[in-house]
């Protein structure tokens, strides 16, 4: 009988009264139950002949060599003396004791699963723990404080630690400090730390980090090289390793300079400038000036109109990018600065003409005397008018004895004189001038004329009388 399998006996008895396929149907069924039988058994003893009640025929006889060195198959003959590698089904799988792992058969291949029983051999050290952390061992530290070796405790790095004072358990460093507490050294590690060269511009600094008792040169990030080019950006790579990429074209920069132009940065690391921001400006805004950065052009500049009068100056720029026409103010002092009846200072009016601003033509002014010769004076153009009568403009006066009366042009009435001879024919006595009747040359003369009547050689004197002869002693 078959080991675990009562059955098989009765099935192997039947078996030389099977075909050739049946058999072998037979012998995969009772691999697959486990059962450990011979399966040569099922040979016949007979020859090379067929499959019949001989046997399953095949190789005469002759075992076949079917070992795939796989613990998790079964290793077995067919009839035709090929080999067949079922899963095995009792399979006790060698173990690696202390690898937390459980070696299994999964099907025809040969596996690993995780077991947590399966500890890890222990590392001797009273201040770890044998685990396992899924399927692999780990010696996890146990907590600070712990008995360790009799009399010693365990510190933080998992290690027995027996002291009196701080000195047995180290020497304090920047980075950690060492303190003696109930015979256990514990170690204060100051990390994170920076320790120094954090602005050495260099993208790494000493520092301090946990479970080191030195200072170490790692990355410092924010320890970036300045290289003052807007067209880069100054970082440090995760590596600590000096990095300054473009910051793309289009970006703006400056390079200080306001007139040439509106900074950009091309494609690489260069900041271009496009020039003189102002040129082709309007007038007065065409000059880039680069301590104020604008384009107004400076005062005093020529503009507009160049015209140079009383009452206008050239134009010139006003520094704000404007022309100003420079026109004295309405009213402002201009021309002939006479001030009289007829006409006051000349001034400017709002079309930066300068206006003589004389009287009316016609106003009184000067003298108010009206005579023959003389109307009263008005203003003329500015100017006080006398407006005497012309030269020999009879003016009489009602006085026949100072003659025919006429204007001298200077507005006074002329008498040129006697109209008579009177003395001038010293043989009459009424050739005098007189205002009788209306005036004539007929009047007496002044007693004691001489006079001489008869045109001899004795003269006489008027007597003045009206009544001839008046030459007394002629």
């Amino acid at each position: 009988m078959t080991p675990g399998c009562p059955w098989a006996s009765n099935l192997l008895e039947v078996a030389p009264l099977l075909s050739e396929n049946l058999c072998v149907g037979l012998v995969v069924l009772l691999a697959a139950a486990g059962c450990t039988q011979n399966f040569d058994d099922f040979r016949g003893n007979g020859g090379s002949g067929g499959a019949g009640v001989g046997g399953l025929g095949g190789g005469g006889g002759a075992p076949c060599d079917c070992d795939d060195d796989n613990i998790c198959t079964q290793d077995l003959c067919d009839p035709d003396g090929g080999c067949l590698h079922p899963a095995a089904q009792v399979v006790t799988v060698p173990q690696v004791s202390g690898d937390c792992k459980n070696a299994i058969c999964d099907g025809t291949m040969l596996a690993q699963e995780a077991d947590a029983r399966d500890v890890p051999i222990d590392d001797g050290n009273d201040c770890t723990t044998d685990e396992c952390d899924g399927d692999m061992p780990v010696h996890p530290f146990v907590a600070p404080g712990a008995t360790c070796n009799t009399d010693g405790v365990c510190d933080a790095m998992g290690q027995c630690s027996d002291c009196d004072d701080p000195g047995d358990c180290g020497t304090d460093t920047v980075c950690a400090t060492y303190a003696c507490t109930k015979n256990a050294c514990v170690t204060t590690y100051l990390a994170p730390l920076v320790v120094s060269g954090e602005d050495d511009n260099d993208c790494k600094a000493m520092q301090c980090v946990d479970l080191e008792p030195e200072p170490q040169l790692l990355p410092f990030l924010a320890d970036t090289e300045i290289d003052t080019n807007p067209c880069t950006t100054d970082t440090c790579s995760v590596a600590g390793e000096i990095e300054h990429a473009s910051v793309g074209a289009g970006m703006p920069c400056d390079d200080g300079i306001h007139c040439n132009g509106v900074d950009v940065c091309d494609a690489g690391t260069t900041c271009i400038h496009p020039g003189d921001p102002c040129a082709g400006g309007a007038t007065c805004n065409n000059f880039c000036n680069e301590v104020a950065e604008t384009c107004f052009n400076n005062t005093a500049t020529a503009c507009g109109s160049p015209a140079d009068t009383a009452c206008s100056n050239p134009d010139t720029c006003n520094g704000a990018g404007a022309c100003s026409p420079n026109n004295e103010a309405v009213g402002f002092l201009c021309g002939d600065m006479m001030n009289t009846t007829c006409t006051n200072p000349d001034t400017c009016d709002a079309s930066q003409v300068c206006l003589p601003n004389h009287a009316a033509s016609g106003a009184t002014c000067g003298s108010a005397t009206s005579t023959a010769c003389n109307a009263p004076d008005t203003c003329l153009n500015g100017a006080c008018a006398a407006n005497n009568a012309a030269a020999g403009t009879p003016c009489p006066d009602g006085t026949f004895c100072n003659g025919v009366d006429t204007c001298n042009n200077a507005g006074g009435c002329i008498s040129p004189g006697n109209p008579c001879p009177g003395h001038n024919m010293p043989s009459n006595c009424n050739d005098s001038c007189t205002e009788t009747a209306g005036g004539s040359c007929t009047g007496l003369d002044v007693a004691g004329t001489v006079c001489n009547e008869d045109a001899d050689a004795t003269n006489g004197t008027c007597t003045g009388l009206v009544a001839e002869p008046n030459c007394a002693g002629d």
